[in-house]
């Protein structure tokens, strides 16, 4: 019995500090997406697929790493009437980036998300 306690509680203990090399710092930026002017040259009639391969390239000859890229849908139907190149298309995306990239990704036109 005290055998079972020891073991359970080693692997408590275990699961406890492998979960902590997990956490990953949230630097998180958006960009909203634009009708067809965004600098990675992709826009609204692009498929997230295909923005998300020409962000990870913009940003690889920039030298900024990318953690993670995702998308949201923030439009309704009919919402948005602008159909300017410069006209958001409803998508934001978001990025997350190592620390030491921030400063580069703000000045590129991201905004920090909260």
């Amino acid at each position: 019995m005290k055998t079972t306690y020891i073991v359970r509680s080693l692997l408590i203990l275990l699961m406890s500090i492998s979960s902590c090399d997990k956490e990953v710092d949230q630097n998180l930026y958006y960009w909203d997406q634009t009708k067809c002017s965004d600098p990675w040259n992709t826009g609204q009639n692009d498929n997230n697929t295909e923005t998300t391969i020409a962000l990870r390239q913009y940003f690889e000859n920039l030298n900024v790493t990318i953690l993670e890229i995702s998308f949201e849908n923030l439009s309704q139907e009919g919402e948005n009437s602008c159909d300017a190149c410069t006209c958001t298309s409803g998508v934001r995306i978001t990025i997350n980036v190592p620390e030491s990239d921030s400063q580069k990704v703000l000045d590129l036109g991201f905004k920090k998300a909260i």
